[in-house]
């Protein structure tokens, strides 16, 4: 019996050894570029891949890979004229490669920047739902080699895909960020650009909270990155009004040198169509974004709005970021007693809660406010709103408040009762 089961381990064992060695071969390459090729062998046994060169032989370990693997040996010459020897190990769908660089009599393996300071020496490809291909190539022709990483996101009409790109430096293969990320049928979607932006004076006028005319008066640009169609989906906002633009085509250029690119988007929307120009050289670290050709009340340079990312938008940071906290009363008001104000932020996003009305959410508007008031509180139909004029980071004056329709400029607000002054209690 104890004979039958060694029997059947060995019988069981040879397929696998014999499957292996069967996928092993040997090759004569020319690595090194002196015109005389070497041997390279697979040693399955031990996972090495080896070089015999003349009497001398060097060895390099390989990585295990699951039983049934095909082992294949190919070169790739750089363009600089150097040979890389490259080992496939393919597996189902998968399909990985290990480079290696033999030179003056040495074999070393060439490692791949997979992550920020994580290397590996292998990168693999797939088929399948989302296919993955490797491929090498010169994307900028400047003499340079590149490993191309290529995963297809979607196919047929809207052709997405996501790159990486590496370059050889430093006996090793570098990832190119710059060159590297998600395209949507040929447009690079740059997921930095994703924000909200204002115009400069719509900034200074927020920087102040004394005056919101220009931050009322002038758009907010609005980007969205995405792996889908159309790529972005960019919006120019005003209280009263939403321009959506369309992305026509996109043009790239890099220096890497620099670690630089500018990315012209053209756009359109409905009729004129513009250029959204983003240049990271103009301001490496918040980069503008400058428009041009839609009008005069669309052209200009937007920068990132200072309440980035936490704010969706300026209502948002306005009642989250600039009233929510505890105000006091101010000035001599006789008889009149003034309850201290607590200003809530809600759940819901531009929305806040006064402790002078209880369980009641009011909505912040910048629209239909006319100067020297700044914004208006609005709540559920039925409930008066109210009117704020901003003096500051620290103070404001509060007054109870009508809106109705106007069929010119929407929604109109003006004040009904008198204003009192608060000041932010942690001043005091």
């Amino acid at each position: 019996m104890r004979c039958r089961l060694v029997l059947l381990a060995v019988l069981i064992a040879v397929p696998f050894v014999l499957t292996q060695a069967a996928l092993a071969q040997d090759k004569r390459l020319d690595l090194d570029g002196d015109g005389k090729p070497e041997l390279v062998f697979l040693d399955t046994q031990r996972w090495s891949v080896g070089i015999r060169d003349g009497q001398m032989s060097v060895e390099q370990p390989l990585k295990p890979t699951e039983t049934g693997t095909r082992l294949g040996i190919e070169m790739v010459s750089l363009s600089a004229g150097l040979p890389l020897l490259v080992i496939t190990s393919t597996a189902g769908p998968r399909k990985c490669y290990q480079f290696f660089r033999y030179q003056t009599g040495k074999l070393a393996a060439v490692p791949v920047e997979i992550l920020e300071d994580t290397t590996d020496n292998s990168i693999c490809a797939q088929a399948g739902a989302r296919p993955i291909q490797v491929r090498y190539a010169d994307l900028d022709a400047d003499g340079t080699s590149e490993l191309i990483h290529e995963q297809t996101l979607s196919a047929g009409p809207v052709r997405s895909l996501r790159r990486r790109t590496y370059r050889f430096e430093d006996d090793s293969w570098a990832a190119a960020a710059l060159l590297s990320g998600t395209e949507v049928n040929g447009v690079p979607v740059l997921t930095q650009l994703e924000g909200t932006y204002l115009k400069e004076s719509a900034i200074s006028a927020l920087a102040a909270l004394q005056d919101l005319q220009e931050l009322r008066l002038n758009p907010v640009l609005s980007v969205v990155a995405r792996e889908s169609l159309p790529g972005y989906r960019l919006s120019l906002k005003t209280p009263i009004s939403e321009v959506q633009l369309a992305v026509v085509r996109a043009q790239r250029s890099v220096a890497l040198a620099q670690g630089e690119q500018v990315l012209t988007l053209e756009v359109q929307a409905e009729g004129p169509v513009g250029r959204l120009v983003y240049d990271s050289a103009t301001d490496l670290a918040d980069p503008p974004l400058v428009l041009s050709g839609l009008g005069k009340d669309f052209d200009g340079v937007y920068r990132p709005a200072p309440y980035n990312p936490q704010w969706p938008n300026p209502e948002s940071y306005l009642a989250g970021g600039v009233l929510a906290g505890t105000w006091s009363p101010v000035g001599n008001l006789g008889l009149v007693t003034r309850e201290v104000l607590r200003i809530d932020r809600t759940l819901a996003a531009g929305t806040v809660e006064l402790s002078l009305r209880p369980g009641k959410a009011y909505t912040v508007s910048l629209a239909g406010v006319s100067t020297p008031y700044d914004l208006a509180l609005l709540s559920s139909p039925g409930n008066q709103p109210l009117l704020i004029d901003l003096k500051g980071p620290n103070f404001l004056q509060l007054v109870s408040g009508r809106c109705t329709a106007d069929t010119n400029r929407g929604m109109v607000c003006t004040p009904t009762g008198n204003a009192v002054l608060y000041r932010r209690r942690n001043e005091i």
